[in-house]
Order: structure tokens, then C-alpha cells, then sequence
């Protein structure tokens, strides 16, 4: 670098603030940049700078790619602007399958897919898509025997009954062992108990049986996706006696049970990561209540009341504001027919924003969508 007679630092200050994409491109110009750009250190100090400074950030979604009424095979996913809306890159399946697949989730830069019906022979990739490097996970040793991949379950906003797959993956990265994991739980065909988790580690590149039984008896059911947080996995459960937020830590390898915030009329609870913290969101009667724990304490942050018809919220990982979700609501067009779309919702203005984003409504009672930023991670496999 020093040919250029331009001080280091300041090289890797300019080279710092480019897009993933280009800095793949600046990795020919000569051998010193190579071995910068592909370091550990620089992939680490790019995704830092656009995290604090909230630079080369995107949403994500499988969406309906035309205007009109058009069949399901027009659906896509894509990365979209958070200033504009507009479509900046379709996500093609990196193996070129052609199937069907579903963002299991979103971390660092890396997405994690599969299949939309989960199967034993179903590939998992890891996929970094703003530099197109990718990883293919080794099959799992433990086989679903599963006479069926889902099973059908009431959806209380719905108000119809929806699939809900015996498996799911959730996806994370844990910054004490500095290390992204893979969690995969299966359900009971018969008494929806957890039968089976196994647990991926990049570092090692395999996976590991988890040979525990969680610690509660009664009838249970995964219920509207999951939240990793600090390799600790949780998801939203209901029992008979009603809801709890159930967890799987994955360095422990113990089962966990915390406790629900007390409300009345709760038609659905989700549990998210937001602001590097875990939140709970009621959703009743188009209102959400928003939890967030703070040192094992759970706090009431607010209650936003949604101005149309329909949604659940999602929060915006890597917003702009700190009070604004990603939500689907539901509207209707000039024919009268609903769809879903992608809206952003400023909680303390009481302000929803259209994103023209319209989403596919999913079997298992969520959409794919949430928040993506660019990151150099896999760019040294």
C-alpha cells in the first residue's frame, strides 16, 4: 500500500466504507489488498462501522414481483433499499435448485435457507449474498421420520387454521465463542414435545446431538418463529394452560422456561431481537404491548395501537429509529381484494409507511421478511 504514497490508515479508513461488493473487486489491485480485505480483522472492523453507522442496510423479502394477480411462482426473494423501497438484488438459491427455499435467518451479513418444508435430505446453506460465497452444511446424522412434514394448527389473526412444520432451524452467531450456529429442533409427530435438537457450528463446520429433554410435561407447540440471542435460542410456546416463552442454550445445553409478561386478551405473543436485547410483543385487537428485558428484568417500553386492519410485528433489527417495526398489514386494492405488504411503523408518531413491498402469506403464519446488512463474513473460505 505504501506505492501509492497514501498512509496506510487511511487506505483502510477509504477501503472501510465501500460496499461488499466492491471491496470483492478491489481484492485484484494488488496482493496487499488481497490479504487486507480477506482478513478476519478488516471483515470484522467493515461490519462494526456498518453497524454503528447503520451504512449498506437492506430489507428482505419474498414477495410478489409484479403488480398484478399474477400465480405464486411470481414470487421472489429480494434485498430492497431502506430509503427507497425498490428492489436491489433478487436472491436466487446460491445451489441453483430452482426450489422453493425460506430465510431461516438473518445475522452479520449471512442468511440462512433451506427448504420451505423441512425434510432429512433438505440442503442448508449459509449464504452470504453481497459477496455471493456461500456454504453448504454436511447432512445431519438424525433422519425426520415423519409420516408428515407438517401439521395443521389454529392462527388466531387468521382465524383459519394453518401448516406448522415438526422441524425448524433458527440461526445466530454467539460473540463469546465469536462462532455462528445452526439450531435445529424437532418436534414429536404425536405429543408435539421436542424430540430432537442438534446444534451446527461454523468454526467446526458440524454438527452435535443434544441428547436433553426439556423439563415441561405437558402438550407444547413451536409457535410463530424464534429469537438467538447470545447462543441462547427462544421461541414463543403454547401449553394448555396458555403461553411461555420456552429457550434452548446452546452452551449449557439446557432447556429453559421464562417467564410471560401478565396480560389480558393476547391473540398472539412473538419474541424478537431488537437492540441487541430480547423483546416480547403482545398483539391483541390491533394493538401491540412491547417488553424488553433488561438484566434478567422484563420492562414495559410501550403500546402502539395499529391504524388499519391486520398485522403482526417484527422488529427492524438494524432501523433507522430506534422505535420503528417491520410489520405486515393487510390491505385492499382497487378490486377489493386483500394482500399483505410490508409496512414500517414509527411506534412514537403512530405513523405506518407503505413499503409498496406486497409479501406472500406463508403456511406457517408469518412471512419472510425482515433485515439484512452487508458484511465480508465467508469471504476467506
Amino acid at each position: 500500500m505504501s506505492s501509492f504514497n497514501i498512509p496506510e490508515e487511511i487506505v483502510i479508513d477509504i477501503l472501510l466504507r465501500l460496499p461488499s461488493k466492491s471491496l470483492v473487486r478491489f481484492t485484484c489491485v494488488c496482493k496487499s489488498w488481497q490479504d487486507l480485505i480477506r482478513s478476519s480483522s478488516f471483515a470484522r472492523s467493515h461490519l462494526n462501522r456498518n453497524t454503528a453507522r447503520r451504512s449498506h442496510r437492506y430489507l428482505y423479502a419474498y414477495h410478489r414481483s409484479t403488480t398484478d394477480h399474477e400465480p405464486a411462482k411470481h414470487y421472489q426473494h429480494s434485498l430492497f433499499s431502506v430509503e427507497t423501497f425498490e428492489p436491489c438484488l433478487n436472491l436466487r438459491h446460491p445451489l441453483w435448485t430452482g426450489k422453493q427455499f425460506r430465510i431461516y435467518g438473518s445475522c452479520n451479513g449471512l442468511l440462512c435457507i433451506s427448504d420451505k418444508n423441512l425434510r432429512s435430505n433438505s440442503p442448508i446453506c449459509i449464504w452470504n449474498p453481497s459477496i455471493q460465497k456461500f456454504r453448504v452444511l454436511p447432512n445431519i446424522g438424525t433422519p425426520l421420520r415423519l409420516k408428515s412434514t407438517y401439521r395443521l394448527i389454529w392462527n388466531p389473526i387468521r382465524k383459519s387454521c394453518i401448516r406448522k412444520s415438526h422441524a425448524r432451524l433458527s440461526f445466530g452467531f454467539d460473540p463469546q465463542l465469536n462462532d455462528y450456529m445452526v439450531v435445529r429442533i424437532v418436534e414429536s409427530e404425536l405429543s408435539n414435545l421436542v424430540e430432537v435438537v442438534e446444534v451446527y457450528t461454523l468454526s467446526t463446520n458440524s454438527w452435535k446431538r443434544i441428547r436433553v429433554t426439556p423439563p415441561w410435561s405437558n402438550s407444547i407447540y413451536i409457535h410463530m418463529g424464534s429469537a438467538f440471542l447470545n447462543g441462547i435460542e427462544y421461541w414463543t410456546a403454547k401449553t394448555c394452560s396458555g403461553y411461555k416463552i420456552a429457550a434452548f442454550d446452546t452452551r449449557s445445553k439446557q432447556f429453559q422456561e421464562l417467564m410471560v409478561p401478565k396480560e389480558d386478551s393476547i391473540w398472539l405473543l412473538l419474541v424478537r431481537v431488537c437492540q441487541e436485547s430480547l423483546c416480547f410483543f403482545h398483539y391483541y385487537e390491533g394493538s401491540i404491548d412491547l417488553w424488553m428485558m433488561k438484566e434478567q428484568c422484563l420492562n414495559k417500553v410501550g403500546k402502539a395501537h395499529l391504524p388499519e386492519k391486520g398485522g403482526y410485528p417484527v422488529p427492524l433489527i438494524s432501523s433507522s429509529m430506534d422505535n420503528e417495526l417491520v410489520i405486515m398489514h393487510q390491505y385492499r386494492d382497487e378490486h377489493g381484494l386483500e394482500f399483505d405488504q410490508m409496512a414500517i411503523f414509527n411506534i412514537e408518531s403512530r405513523q405506518s409507511i407503505r413499503t409498496g413491498i406486497r409479501l406472500e402469506r406463508k403456511d406457517f403464519g408469518y412471512f419472510d421478511g425482515g433485515s439484512y446488512i452487508e458484511s465480508l463474513v465467508l469471504l476467506s473460505d
